[in-house]
């Protein structure tokens, strides 16, 4: 069962605003011995609010499968030059 577990804006190398999610398969665990037993998290998928569906390049940025365009987590930028830290 996918769950969704976080949610956060980004920004195409073209200008463009979007909003990605970011899903985790759960897996069952439970076992006789430990019917209560929580889910264990899997895999995590990544798709555009729009269902175009992300590859993840690095932590922060992502390649639409559709289209090869580059995405950026919105808070995930390089700030060369940038003298304040």
């Amino acid at each position: 069962m996918d769950e969704e577990i976080d949610r956060f804006p980004a920004i195409t190398d073209s200008g463009e605003e979007v909003t990605v999610a970011v899903f985790q398969n759960m897996i069952d665990s439970r076992t006789l011995d430990n019917p209560n037993a929580e889910p264990t998290p899997g895999l995590k998928t990544f798709i555009l609010s729009d269902g175009r569906s992300l590859n993840l390049i690095d932590d922060g940025t992502f390649t639409i499968v559709q289209t090869g365009e580059i995405v950026r987590k919105a808070d995930y930028r390089t700030h060369s030059g940038d003298t304040n830290g």
